[in-house]
């Protein structure tokens, strides 16, 4: 079951327990309470790994930043201090 089908099944089910409730057959609509709460697995899946791949520079990047660093120092943009501290934090 793929997460569009899980979360249409998921609305489905809450809206007839609503629907329950509005027509007092329920006191309570306590299974959409807790379907509220699950959360698609695949779908956390997902986000934790787009997170995971942000906090990562690729090597394309990381040039890119050594490269604007250096730039920087020789067009007097920063200074030699700045670079230092730039590349002892980086290497720590």
């Amino acid at each position: 079951m793929n997460i569009r089908t899980s979360n249409l099944l998921r609305s489905y089910v809450i809206s007839i327990f609503d629907w329950a409730e509005e027509l007092e057959y329920i006191e309570a609509n306590k299974v959409a309470k807790i379907l509220r709460r699950i959360k698609a697995t695949k779908k956390i899946q997902l986000a934790e790994s787009k997170r995971e791949e942000d906090l990562y520079l690729t090597h394309e990047q990381l040039q890119e930043w050594f490269s604007a660093f250096q730039e920087d120092l020789e067009n007097d943009k920063i200074t030699l201090k700045d670079y230092v501290l730039f590349l002892s934090h980086f290497f720590s």
